[in-house]
């Protein structure tokens, strides 16, 4: 397996009230740089983090037991209207394991290694986000 490794996640809310929306959008690449696009009510914050080899390496094992292939839990609810849609994707040289799913799949129990790989990515998130500094929004 490749060691060059790309991780990225997207998730949105969806259609609902503005007082709730959000996005995420983070894009990890294999030199560690961390690109994260968050919005909310209160804005768009855009954060670049470092992540040393040691953290890629141990997020990359994480999400290699916990991500083992490509699946698309959505299916047929992508013909509706309504929805969001979110993805986790790690890439490793050609090879591809993406998951796409909705927020009640990563919500529901059922699919604890899928949350489990969401929130170490958010993990990132958060660490990137504190070492900012107070969050001020674009």
């Amino acid at each position: 397996m490749s060691d060059e490794i790309r991780i990225e996640l997207d998730e949105s809310s969806g259609p609902v009230s503005p007082k709730f929306q959000y996005n995420l959008h983070v894009e990890i690449s294999a030199d560690g740089s961390a690109k994260i696009r968050h919005k909310t009510q209160k804005g768009v914050v855009e954060v670049t983090h470092a992540l040393d080899a040691a953290k890629l390496s141990a997020l990359g094992a994480e999400l290699d037991k916990r991500v083992p292939k490509a699946v698309d839990l959505i299916g047929e609810m992508r013909k509706r209207v309504g929805i969001s849609f979110n993805y986790l994707s790690i890439t490793r040289g050609a090879a591809t394991a993406r998951v796409d799913y909705l927020l009640s799949h990563a919500e529901d129990g059922a699919h604890a290694d899928l949350t489990a790989a969401i929130e170490a990515v958010k993990a990132i998130v958060t660490e990137a986000e504190a070492s900012r500094g107070p969050s001020k929004a674009l």
